[in-house]
């Protein structure tokens, strides 16, 4: 949406709907991190972020701010742990996690948030541990979580 594009709002409003959008458009900058000045995030009626082909290992927890967020891409990027800004996104659903340094995936936590029906782990060094609790997901609850198959490691020693 092009401010001349927009009929009866104000000047301020056209610069916020500008930073929001810009703020969405983040995939593949070389961005290093996300800065913890996004007060503007509450504004934000934006159902997707992606965030992807960064050099991100760290989310603000001004994030949670972004109330209607649905679905984040964090693919391609430097986390090695799940930052915990991601258990406070109330309407998150979609969680695109490929090919990061995430060994523990805290299937538990997000279990216990009803909205998430998807999570993608694939090439990540997902622990045995988290293996293990994603096999055991209960049978009624649609959570569909994306792992790359585990290497074996016995192979190596044949």
């Amino acid at each position: 949406m092009h401010p001349e594009e927009v009929v009866g709002i104000s000047e301020a409003e056209q610069a916020a709907n500008a930073r929001r959008m810009i703020c969405a458009k983040l995939a593949g900058n070389a961005v290093t991190r996300v800065v913890h000045r996004c007060s503007d995030a509450k504004l934000t009626t934006h159902l997707a972020l992606n965030l992807s082909f960064n050099n991100i290992g760290s989310l603000p927890d001004e994030l949670s701010l972004c109330t209607d967020l649905q679905r984040l891409d964090i693919s391609n990027n430097s986390f090695t742990y799940l930052p915990k800004v991601l258990f406070r996104l109330p309407s998150l659903r979609v969680l695109h996690a490929k090919k990061n340094y995430i060994a523990d995936i805290e299937v538990e936590k997000f279990c216990s948030r009803p909205r998430i029906v998807e999570l993608d782990f694939t090439e990540n060094p997902v622990n045995t541990s988290s293996r293990a609790l994603v096999a055991k997901l209960p049978e009624g609850r649609k959570l569909t979580i994306h792992l790359s198959p585990q290497e074996d490691s016995d192979s190596d020693f044949e």
